[in-house]
Order: C-alpha cells, then sequence, then structure tokens
C-alpha cells in the first residue's frame, strides 16, 4: 500500500487456488475521509513471450 493524503494505492493477489489474480486498488477520499471513488483493476498473470528474452535479466 502507498499513498498520501487523498489518493492510496493498494497492489495485491487474490489467490483462489487454480484461479489467481492480480489486484490495483486505487482509493480517492475526500476532506473528510469519505470514499468518493474505488478504482480496480484486474489482471491474470501470463507467461512473457520468447521474443522479450532478450531484454530481460534472469533473477535468481
Amino acid at each position: 500500500m502507498v499513498g498520501s493524503g487523498r489518493v492510496w494505492v493498494l497492489e495485491g493477489v487474490n489467490d483462489y487456488g487454480d484461479d489467481v489474480w492480480h489486484v490495483a486498488l486505487i482509493l480517492e477520499f475526500d476532506d473528510e475521509g469519505r470514499v468518493v471513488r474505488d478504482t480496480r483493476y484486474y489482471a491474470r498473470p501470463i507467461e512473457p513471450p520468447e521474443w522479450r528474452a532478450a531484454w530481460v535479466e534472469q533473477l535468481d
């Protein structure tokens, strides 16, 4: 979680066993601390294509 003042962002993973989703949640607040906007993005993990290997340093 990272943020300050009116905008906070949370990144996480929802793991349902065979069904895994990466989640990004953006919360925006008003002056009194009430949520005025809740934006969420969901994505399934994917394997990167082989053509990208030339630009990646493998981590151990």
